[in-house]
């Protein structure tokens, strides 16, 4: 990736982020780039504080809809990934379910069964 700057990480994002808004690339990569740079350049609290307060006074309407961008792909992503885990969750219940039914009717059936039986039955994907 990136190799540090010698200024520190705040000053790379923030230079890296000025630098992007005036390069001359289409606005789809340069969203797509200052997400990058915001994914992977971490802030201490501290630093982001200044970070922020340098982006403001910069007040450059460029960096400012670059970063506006970076935050509906979060919330974009963040949203599709939490869809995704719930559906995942409901999966998996259903399956426990419909283990749990199976243990069940072999029990009322044929009794008890050797843990071996219960256990291959409760690994059971589909």
């Amino acid at each position: 990736m990136m190799q540090p700057s010698k200024l520190g990480k705040l000053a790379q994002k923030y230079r890296s982020l000025v630098r992007l808004s005036s390069s001359p690339l289409d606005p789809a990569r340069k969203s797509l780039l200052a997400y990058l740079v915001e994914s992977n350049i971490f802030l201490s609290v501290q630093e982001d504080t200044e970070y922020q307060r340098l982006i403001d006074i910069a007040n450059s309407g460029e960096v400012r809809t670059m970063l506006d961008i970076d935050e509906l792909f979060r919330d974009i992503y963040k949203n599709r990934y939490e869809a995704h885990g719930i559906a995942k969750g409901i999966e998996q219940g259903l399956l426990q379910g419909e283990r749990n039914v199976l243990l069940k009717q072999i029990r009322e059936k044929f009794g008890e069964l050797p843990e071996t039986m219960a256990a291959k039955i409760e690994t059971l994907h589909t």
